[in-house]
């Protein structure tokens, strides 16, 4: 059986209507795409979507959605990911930009 890694929970004890992890990064990655459209940033706004929550796939992570009181980074691992990637249009500066906005969970707020 396929384990089912969920990205946001409600009070419902069945999960009927949790937000699975696959779905909620899907969407993320073709709303991003849009928003990095008008500046030629398509993939890289599509990637960012991915990777921004990928750290929910974590044992920890859906615990605390089971209601375990623990406090759980996912962000980070998304950013850790996006400095494997051999992009390359990517220059330093450009990955750490890129890493900051998965951090920042995709804020329309560009870092500094």
């Amino acid at each position: 059986m396929i384990k089912k890694y969920y990205a946001h929970s409600t009070k419902t004890k069945d999960k009927s209507d949790w937000q699975l992890l696959e779905e909620h990064l899907r969407n993320v990655a073709e709303m991003a795409a849009e928003f990095a459209m008008p500046f030629g940033a398509e993939e890289w706004g599509r990637c960012a979507g991915i990777l921004h929550d990928l750290g929910k796939a974590s044992e920890e992570f859906q615990s605390r959605l089971n209601g375990a009181n623990i406090r759980v980074d996912h962000s980070t691992f998304g950013a850790r990911e996006a400095q494997t990637l051999r992009w390359t249009p990517l220059s330093r500066q450009n990955l750490t930009e890129f890493k900051l906005y998965i951090l920042s969970h995709l804020s329309l707020v560009q870092p500094l």
